[in-house]
């Protein structure tokens, strides 16, 4: 315990701030920075907010926290944030984000350039997005057709987004989700729930002007899908009826039935526009490859190691086709990572071609890799590697790292391999 001053009590109390800390920047997600106030950490180990500055400012002094000077003052890990950002942080303090991610190069991404691809193969089903978003007088109802894990929510998040930025929907809109699988043939309920009525508010006045996104639409029975879609094209009627109506919404439908099935013709029928988003194999080798080291550079932040990827493991899960597309390989990165995890010999995570799970072969596509790799791995977060994507593409600094090294049947000793470390950047 104590030795009577407090000392060991207050050292303990530093250390836990500490490991608070680089827990949260593990998680860290660039859309919330409210775990990182003094007020927010404070609360969650339970010391004073005066208490929490003091050693909080201790930390940045020692090196082991970088402080932003923001509105409100936010703390980070400063090994966490290096991680995260891929770079050496030469600075414990800054004045503001933009000023942090202006030091390391970084750009703060908006709405849709979150979308990886947005410029490629999502491009088009971006360009529809923003018609829909801003075609006057409020916008026009969109159906959003793509296979399960192939970012449908995520891209209706963004629309939403990019609405607020563009200034066509208002600051204080919301995004609000419907699942349409839990009405199936009950009809009232989802009209009650989605337009409200005298006692329930719905989720049209909950967004506020906003985006409301309906997914698994596919789920209804024809009756209530059919009056769902009525109910829908006619909200521009009611508005003009009533004077107390709720602010404009814009409507986005979702289905994961195949785009050329009878369901979907029969939304189309009614739904001015509809996007196709792609499966994870119909993406460009470029977008895969990014896709694969950002998934890997998240686990890496999770398990607070520095992610490394054989090229072998790399070319497979470019070259993979999984049936839950991006949901699939995420899961088995994951999955990739844990079994690394276990068998790693330093602080290093290095996904070799052997901890690749079975089910990443389940319906695999045949088309010919035409990648150029690089040679090696970064030992050190200041060496940026750069990787040679697809010869039409432009030179891009990857996310996490690329380890070299012969495939396991051609060496015994491949386990004991360590990853190449360059003498250069390439």
């Amino acid at each position: 315990m104590g030795d009577g001053n407090g000392n060991m009590s207050a050292s303990e109390t530093r250390d836990e701030i500490l490991r608070h800390l680089d827990k949260i920047t593990r998680e860290m997600s660039p859309s919330s920075v409210n775990p990182f106030t003094t007020a927010r950490i404070a609360s969650d180990c339970t010391v004073s907010r005066n208490l929490a500055s003091q050693y909080l400012n201790d930390l940045v002094r020692d090196g082991l926290a970088v402080k932003v000077n923001a509105r409100p003052v936010l703390f980070f890990h400063r090994r966490g944030l290096e991680r995260y950002l891929q770079t050496t942080l030469d600075h414990s303090e800054y004045a503001s984000m933009r000023d942090l991610l202006s030091t390391v190069g970084a750009v703060e991404r908006q709405d849709y350039d979150k979308a990886i691809g947005c410029d490629l193969s999502l491009g088009a089903c971006v360009e529809q997005l923003k018609s829909a978003m801003c075609y006057p007088p409020n916008g026009l109802p969109v159906l959003v057709v793509g296979e399960h894990g192939t970012g449908k929510s995520f891209i209706s998040r963004l629309t939403h987004e990019y609405g607020v930025n563009s200034g066509v929907l208002p600051q204080d809109s919301r995004f609000v989700s419907v699942d349409c699988s839990r009405y199936d043939d009950n009809g009232s309920a989802l009209e009650r729930d989605v337009f409200g009525n005298a006692t329930v508010t719905g989720a049209v006045r909950e967004a506020n002007g906003g985006v409301v996104y309906l997914h698994r639409v596919d789920h209804l029975s024809p009756t209530v899908s059919e009056l769902l879609l009525s109910r829908v094209t006619e909200e521009e009627q009611v508005r003009a009826r009533d004077a107390k109506a709720p602010r404009p919404v814009r409507f986005i439908i979702a289905t994961a039935r195949p785009a050329e099935g009878r369901e979907v013709a029969a939304l189309s029928r009614v739904l001015p526009i509809t996007i196709s988003l792609p499966r994870y194999s119909e993406r460009t080798e470029e977008e895969r490859s990014v896709l694969v080291m950002q998934y890997l550079r998240t686990e890496g932040r999770r398990v607070a190691s520095d992610a490394s990827i054989s090229r072998g493991a790399l070319r497979a899960l470019v070259g993979a086709d999984f049936a839950e597309n991006l949901d699939g390989l995420r899961a088995c990165i994951t999955n990739c990572c844990a079994g690394a995890y276990l068998n790693r010999d330093d602080e290093r995570l290095t996904i070799r071609s052997y901890n690749l799970p079975p089910t990443s072969w389940v319906r695999r596509h045949h088309r010919r890799t035409t990648t150029s790799w690089s040679l090696a791995t970064c030992a050190s977060p200041r060496i940026r590697l750069r990787t040679r994507l697809p010869s039409s593409s432009r030179w891009s600094t990857p996310t996490c790292r690329i380890a070299a090294g012969k495939s396991r049947s051609t060496s015994s000793s491949w386990r004991r391999r360590r990853p190449y470390t360059p003498t250069r950047t390439l």
